[in-house]
């Protein structure tokens, strides 16, 4: 990813865009930009932006992962439940739109499981959570899809897993599933 793009965080107040969540626990809200290499066109880089909010200041560092077309709202109560109860100082919960979702930008072309966890690969990159075994990821439905590609691209920086109501694809459905003895 281009520094100049890593270095542009378009912060937008609160005013903006209204939320449902609580503005005292808020420590970051904007647009991270997410450049995506096209083989065509003029233009080879071409970026659209996913909208997030991060809430509480705590070690423990929460991302969770939205199912088909639902908005970073879908996980109000788990929010509160996590920083509410604590003024945001146990745990730090990152929640966003996917691309073509909310607030977020969107791109042209296939939306794939694949590409949507380099997006969310991006953004934690963008707000700074790098570290090792950091990340509890959580994903529902679709979300938990795309959990499960950003786990196995970035296992090293992954505590927990949880998944919900998801599948690995259809190659893994439950109605092919290999036999225990060969």
């Amino acid at each position: 990813m281009s520094p100049s793009l890593m270095a542009t965080d378009i912060t937008v107040s609160s005013e903006d865009f209204p939320t449902i969540f609580e503005r005292e626990t808020c420590t970051h809200k904007g647009f991270c930009p997410v450049p995506c290499l096209q083989s065509h066109g003029s233009d080879p880089y071409k970026t659209h932006m996913l909208y997030y909010e991060q809430h509480g200041t705590g070690p423990t560092h929460v991302v969770f992962v939205n199912g088909l077309n639902t908005t970073l709202f879908a996980w109000n109560y788990q929010l509160k439940a996590l920083v509410d109860r604590d003024g945001g100082e146990e745990y730090s919960v990152l929640v966003f739109d996917n691309r073509g979702v909310g607030y977020s930008g969107y791109p042209a072309g296939r939306y794939t499981t694949s590409a949507m966890a380099e997006d969310v690969i991006t953004l934690l990159d963008f707000v700074g959570w790098t570290g090792k075994c950091e990340l509890h990821l959580v994903g529902t439905s679709f979300g938990g899809m795309i959990a499960q590609e950003v786990a196995s691209r970035i296992p090293h920086r992954i505590a927990s897993l949880v998944l919900a109501v998801t599948t690995a694809g259809a190659r893994y459905s439950w109605n092919n599933l290999p036999p225990v003895c060969p």
